[in-house]
């Protein structure tokens, strides 16, 4: 909905109270390189009051990070409502900034040329992140509603940009509706369409969701509603519904939809007079789809709440990020607080979530706050928006924040770490002090009254886990109208003093930073009295290089000392839901299969291991057990290994052992037979995975009629030790690097990500030639048809003299402690010459690293690290 339009809706509080902030100006400290959380953000844009059309200024401040566009990636776009007329017509502005947000450029200025409308209105942004029909990785999209002078239609639109946002065409219309007229009774008769927001679904098609009021003849007041596109945006399909409350008083709006890392996808979006119409307060409700397009209709939502009942409204935005905990975190940012009984209450804190929506929410501090209650009638924060730095450390949020010089919006982007450990004040050791309960503290107070002498406020356990420089930001409110400062101690040490420009009022809140060194360990930071008076409400603790910053996440260590396990090849980890990392391999006497399991990868190497299961004295499964892989299937433990016989050592068959024990370190193993497949020849090396309802089985075997020593196939499965149907070949050796000492494919391991299907496999002789290929496959497609599935060219993992690691191969993946990045485990070895059979040269040791994502949604595995130096 309209800022502009919404006027007749608000609550418009007395003018002196506006006059008596308009004294106070809000200041701001940028600080070099990037926005910062410093004062309130950095301008962007402050419109000329003798220039706008309508005393807001501006509204719905759009922004993305770019991070499909290589050397480009990290530019941050931010577009908005600008209330202000560019040549006789409004259009969508485009900001850029390449510094990380310190300062911004104007790169465009999007009108309507295809329709001469004259109004833009409700704009978004969208970076495709894989190729959608014909739009490319790194293409920008931006949708909005534009409109004639007279509001007589809405209609969405979609423009596209191929150079980061520099020039723009028209793509599509995405769907018309009536006229453009905000009214929330029951008995408005208005058919606008309004809010679009843009994403893929499950299938990589893209998705606008958006606002319609064309669905009154079935009693519903507004739906949140999506139409799908499966050729890139040229044309779209029907009218979908996502929420529709047919009771003609719920009006939720200004959805938005995010895309989980257990695979679900969360609609946000606010609830107009709910539970009546005398409430003013658009609170705020999500729900989830398995899929993105198939959403249950009729359900209203869950409301995002705090344990003490208090909540958020208006004009949400969600965003999901890969820091905070084993399931990264939902961040939402909403207009306003709401206090328990559902009436507007402050708001200067985004709601986060670290359990994928399930359970409480908390608070967690804004980078950039304004007048929530809006007491001056302009509506500032008015559906703002967040993104994260290319690397997930950063939240940006772009805003518009009440100008109290021009008395109209401006568009301000600042930045909070969202690695930072936070301290919240109240919980320090105080003196001569007085915590105070607060609407809009981080966690609900703040420290009052250091203004006496002896007053101090000291964080007595400050953790550092290593030595070095760090930066420290202060969330404090002044409303002395005047510069006010404390005295601040580390350590005990010399003091420095700390300036606190003055806040609007005592209810708001600015930052201010310092960098200071800290000792491993345990540090104090002690706030004393100076001059003036200030409130602390929490402070940020972080590293300032970033290099060490991938060491602090949630005080886990993302980097791996290896050989996390000596003398384990084929080595298989697994993360269960007990928290446990379980582990398995292949010993060099071949002879068992050994588990052990601890807390993290690198203990794994001093988990005392067990001995499971071991090999028969003769008959089958009596020689050359291999590469046992553990796996948890349907509330029981399944161990696929490969074994031979006495009498022929390397004629292998794939078997299944079975446990229904919850720890399988203890309890029973009982052996389930062979897997029958369609020959009986050489089979490996089998894994297992699940796809969309379906168990697959993928193995390595020799086909008779084949030249060489094993292919790569793939059956669905009936049950964990039967497949059933036919079995596919997916790969064969035949590339030149695959063919070296043995042709070999083997080794499969399968990691889903990005709507992609990867598998990683194993080619040639065990030795330094041994290298990882992958196949891919979209998720959507036929797993079973060998033309869904691409085979790189050349090896993906391989090894690399400069860090002596030879022969990495027969990998598995899982993920790191804290839950946000990837981990490649594999096996190699440290030295390239090797005496004899190198399968029985013992020395393959367990590795593992973590990897990133290249900009088209493929892994980006690097070179094998180097050994770790001993201690």
């Amino acid at each position: 909905m309209l800022n502009h339009i919404l006027k007749s809706a608000k609550k418009i509080f007395p003018i002196f109270i506006f006059l008596m902030m308009a004294a106070i100006l809000l200041v701001s400290q940028p600080a070099s390189g990037k926005a910062p959380t410093v004062g309130n953000g950095v301008l962007v844009y402050s419109p000329d009051p003798s220039q706008t059309f309508d005393q807001a200024g501006t509204t719905y401040a759009r922004m993305i990070t770019l991070k499909h566009n290589g050397p480009h990636n990290g530019t941050l776009l931010v577009t908005f409502d600008q209330l202000v007329e560019v040549n006789g017509r409004q259009v969508y502005p485009i900001y850029r900034s390449t510094d990380n947000g310190a300062t911004w450029t104007l790169a465009a200025n999007i009108g309507d040329d295809r329709f001469h409308t004259t109004r833009t209105s409700q704009p978004a942004l969208f970076e495709v992140p894989q190729q959608v029909g014909n739009l490319a990785p790194g293409t920008i999209l931006l949708a909005g509603n534009i409109f004639p002078e007279d509001k007589s239609s809405s209609r969405i639109v979609i423009y596209k940009s191929t150079d980061r946002g520099s020039t723009w065409t028209f793509l599509s219309t995405v769907d018309t509706g009536g006229l453009v007229l905000y009214d929330p009774t029951p008995v408005s008769t208005t058919s606008t369409i309004w809010e679009p927001f843009m994403g893929l679904d499950r299938s990589g098609n893209l998705v606008v969701y958006y606002s319609d009021e064309r669905q009154k003849s079935k009693n519903i007041l507004q739906a949140l509603v999506l139409r799908k596109s499966t050729d890139g945006g040229q044309t779209w399909g029907p009218v979908v519904n996502v929420v529709a409350i047919p009771n003609k008083n719920d009006r939720p709006g200004m959805i938005t939809v995010i895309k989980l890392p257990n695979g679900k996808y969360m609609a946000t979006y606010e609830i107009v007079n709910r539970p009546d119409q005398t409430f003013k307060s658009a609170p705020v409700y999500f729900k989830f789809s398995d899929d993105g397009v198939t959403w249950n209709a009729s359900d209203v939502g869950t409301p995002i709440q705090l344990s003490d009942g208090r909540g958020i409204g208006s004009s949400p935005y969600a965003k999901w990020v890969p820091v905070g905990g084993p399931n990264g975190a939902i961040i939402v940012a909403a207009k306003w607080g709401l206090d328990p009984s559902g009436h507007v209450s402050g708001g200067q804190n985004f709601f986060i979530n670290y359990n994928l929506g399930q359970g409480n929410w908390e608070r967690l501090p804004m980078a950039v706050t304004y007048d929530a209650i809006d007491y001056a009638g302009y509506f500032p924060g008015y559906s703002q928006s967040m993104d994260t730095s290319v690397d997930g450390l950063t939240l940006y949020q772009a805003t518009n924040v009440e100008n109290l010089t021009t008395r109209r919006n401006d568009i301000r982007v600042g930045s909070i770490p969202l690695h930072a450990n936070r301290y919240e004040a109240e919980k320090a050791a105080l003196n001569h002090v007085q915590a105070g309960t607060v609407v809009d503290g981080s966690n609900g107070q703040e420290v009052q009254f250091i203004n006496y002498p002896d007053s101090t406020v000291k964080f007595t356990k400050i953790k550092a886990p290593s030595s070095g420089t760090y930066t420290v930001n202060v969330r404090y409110s002044n409303g002395t109208e005047q510069k006010s400062t404390h005295k601040v101690h580390i350590n005990n040490g010399q003091g420095f003093t700390l300036d606190y420009p003055p806040t609007a009022n005592w209810d708001r809140y600015l930052w201010v930073s310092f960098t200071t060194d800290l000792n491993k360990g345990d540090n104090t930071i002690q706030f004393s009295y100076d001059t003036g008076n200030a409130d602390l409400d929490v402070i940020e603790v972080y590293k300032t290089d970033k290099g060490a910053v991938r060491k602090t996440l949630a005080g886990t260590a993302l980097e791996y000392k290896n050989p996390i396990i000596k003398q384990r090849a084929d080595p298989w980890v697994y993360k269960h839901e007990d928290g446990y990392y379980y582990f398995s391999g292949s010993v060099p006497e071949y002879d068992r299969i050994e588990l052990r399991r601890a807390k993290t990868i690198q203990g794994l190497g001093e988990a005392q291991p067990v001995t499971v299961w071991t090999k028969r004295e003769s008959g089958p499964m009596s020689k050359h057990i291999w590469a046992p892989e553990l796996h948890f299937i349907d509330g029981k433990w399944y161990i696929y290994f490969a074994a031979a016989r006495t009498d022929a050592p390397f004629d292998h068959r794939i078997y299944v052992l079975e446990n229904t024990s919850a720890n399988p370190l203890e309890g029973v193993w009982v052996e389930k037979g062979p897997i029958r497949t369609k020959w009986e020849t050489f089979s490996i090396d089998a894994t297992t995975f699940e796809h969309r309802g379906k168990r697959y089985l993928v193995w390595a075997q020799k086909d008779p009629d084949i030249y060489g020593n094993s292919n790569l196939y793939i059956a669905e499965m009936e049950n964990p030790w039967t497949i059933k149907g036919q079995q596919v070949m997916l790969s064969k050796p035949e590339l030149p690097w695959e063919i070296i000492g043995f042709w070999v494919n083997e080794g499969p391991a399968v990691l889903k990500r990005n709507g992609k299907i990867f598998m990683t496999y194993s080619a040639s002789a065990t030795d330094a030639n041994y290298a990882v290929g992958m196949l891919t496959a979209d998720e959507s497609s036929n797993l079973l048809d060998p033309a869904s599935w691409s085979k790189s060219k050349t090896p993906v993992f391989q090894s690399n003299p400069k860090t002596s690691q030879y022969g990495p191969g027969h990998n598995s993946f899982t993920v790191s402690e804290d839950g946000k990045r990837d981990v490649l485990v594999y096996h190699a070895r440290n030295y390239k010459e090797i005496a004899g059979d190198p399968l029985y040269d013992p020395n393959r040791h367990t590795r593992a690293q973590v990897f990133t994502w290249n900009k088209d949604g493929t892994p980006n595995f690097g070179v094998p690290v180097a050994d770790a130096k001993e201690e």
